[in-house]
């Protein structure tokens, strides 16, 4: 998706909240990215609890005010209970 946004005003961030995930795990998920995403380590869950995450898959869009504008996931390959 960040290279189909390209060149215009969306930035995409990854924010991994998973403590138990090792860091060389980590880099080599930021490594995979498109370079203009960025990869956020949040192993403390502080950003995803401030924008009410529910999930690893959550997807969530903000304004350039910071308001969520979008909360749901990318897919409908996972939800509550089920994986397609």
């Amino acid at each position: 998706l960040s290279k189909e946004f390209a060149g215009r005003k969306v930035q995409f961030i990854a924010v991994n909240c998973v403590p138990t995930d090792r860091p060389e795990d980590q880099q080599k998920a930021a490594a995979e990215l498109d370079a203009s995403a960025l990869y956020v380590n949040d192993n403390e869950e502080a950003l995803a609890r401030h924008l009410d995450a529910v999930s690893t898959t959550d997807v969530l869009v903000l304004n350039l005010s910071g308001v969520v504008v979008y909360h749901g996931g990318l897919a409908d390959q996972f939800g509550i209970g089920y994986a397609l």
